[in-house]
Parts: C-alpha cells; sequence; structure tokens
C-alpha cells in the first residue's frame, strides 16, 4: 500500500487513481491501533492481488489529521472505498472496526462496487498467473509473516 504523510499526497494519489478509474481503497490506522496491526498483512495482501483494480492507502491519522477530518473518522481501524475523487462525496463505502471477518467484508465491498471493466481486468490477469515481479512485491516486513501464518483464515 502507498502510505500517505499529508492532503496533497493523498489528493494526488487519489488523482491518479479516479485517472486511471481505480477504487481507492483509504486504511485509516495510528502506530498504536492493536486492531490495526492485525489488518496490515491483509491489506498488503489485498493490495498485492489487487492492483490492477485498486490503489490500496495507508493513512495515520496522527500524521494526517487533515485527511482523517475529512472523512469524519471517529473510530479506527476504518477503511472506505472511494472512486471518481478525493472528497467524501466519492466514498462508495465503509467498514468501522477490524474484527473477525473484515477481510471477508473487504472483499465484498471491491467486488460489489466494482465495474464490469474491473472484473474483465481481474479475469484476464487471473487468466496470467503469478510473475517474479508479483512474488517480489508481497514482501512481509517484521513480525507480519508470523501474525499472519497464525491467523486462523475465518479472522481474515
Amino acid at each position: 500500500p502507498v502510505k500517505v504523510d499529508d492532503l496533497a499526497g493523498f489528493v494526488a494519489v487519489a488523482n491518479a487513481a479516479a485517472t486511471d478509474n481505480k477504487i481507492l481503497v483509504l486504511s485509516f490506522t495510528a502506530e498504536w491501533c492493536g486492531a490495526c496491526s492485525t489488518i496490515k498483512p491483509l491489506l498488503r495482501q489485498f493490495s498485492t492481488k489487487l492492483k490492477t483494480i485498486a490503489v490500496f492507502v495507508i493513512i495515520d491519522i496522527d500524521e494526517s489529521e487533515q485527511v482523517a477530518q475529512r472523512f469524519k473518522i471517529s473510530s479506527i481501524p476504518t477503511i472506505i472505498l472511494l472512486r471518481g475523487g478525493s472528497g467524501p462525496e466519492h466514498e462508495m463505502a465503509r467498514i468501522k472496526g477490524g474484527g473477525p471477518g473484515v477481510g471477508r467484508e473487504l472483499l465484498k465491498l471491491i467486488h460489489a462496487n466494482s465495474s464490469q471493466e474491473d472484473i474483465m481486468i481481474m479475469q484476464q490477469s487471473q487468466l496470467k498467473g503469478p510473475n517474479v515481479a508479483s512474488a517480489r512485491s508481497l514482501e512481509l516486513v517484521g513480525e507480519e509473516l508470523t501474525d499472519l501464518a497464525f491467523m486462523p483464515l475465518a479472522k481474515l
């Protein structure tokens, strides 16, 4: 995922996603948030697997208060899906909390908000199969690999 530290950086990433007609997945987090740390490996995997149709963005609410205020973030983790711009009027869906099933819920929302073109792009990219470049982009850092390995699939 792309880490955004300020409003200008967020607007630039959002505009690039809009130009490419991609879904923008915003993950509002904080360093001190345990639930945020739990879903971080999941977001990394999704950002790699869904890069043809979505751009995943990490926004630390302590570092980028303006973006958090723009979307009226009242609890974390919060995941917001946008399409077509950087304002709240472009919001398509929102998930509050990071408990069991958040991964399944996020995939459902991405699918529900995908265009027919998105679905065709995903199908074409799956037909090509994995490659070395995509495998290298899935590097896990720190304890993320251990966390992911021991997390029951039901929680994802």
